[in-house]
């Protein structure tokens, strides 16, 4: 499984480095960034399916939305607790 700061070659053929990993509903989601410019960002699923990691980019709204809104949530958390 991806971990922030490791690096994938999705079906584009661009290569992406992990921003940071969240459990959402059962799955396992990264955010993932380009770092050529222009930089394209997106949310993938991932998951280890006959010991091989397997990537599905998030493309449906609905889902989009609300991985969005759980790492928005982590984030938020992260710096309250640097606030604290």
């Amino acid at each position: 499984m991806l971990e922030p700061g490791e690096g994938v070659t999705l079906d584009d053929g661009r290569e992406y480095v992990c921003a940071e990993c969240i459990e959402q509903d059962g799955k396992n989601y990264v955010y993932l960034g380009t770092l050529e410019e222009p930089t394209t960002v997106c949310f993938a699923a991932q998951a280890m399916v006959d010991d091989r990691l397997r990537i599905r980019v998030v493309s449906e709204k609905e889902e989009k939305l609300k991985v969005f809104a759980a790492f928005q949530a982590k984030i938020r958390s992260a710096f309250d607790q640097r606030e604290a």
